[in-house]
């Protein structure tokens, strides 16, 4: 799909930018950076997850089926 089609067509951008937003790319260097020193804690990483907000396998089939709007 490309960008401006889809039922995504007229929406605004939801993401802010980083420009405007400094701080928020703090915890992505601060990841970023450890896993380029200790690249082993990406598997402690993914297997303790990072709260209950997850998504479930099931709710990742739900949203991978054809008819899910």
């Amino acid at each position: 799909m490309s960008t401006g089609a889809g039922p995504y067509a007229d929406s605004a951008e939801e993401l802010t930018p980083v420009r405007l937003d400094w701080l928020s790319a703090v915890p992505l260097a601060m990841i970023a950076t450890l896993l380029l020193i200790a690249p082993k804690l990406a598997i402690r990483l993914a297997r303790g997850g990072w709260g209950a907000h997850l998504l479930d396998l099931r709710s990742i089939g739900l949203i991978g089926r054809e008819d899910f709007r």
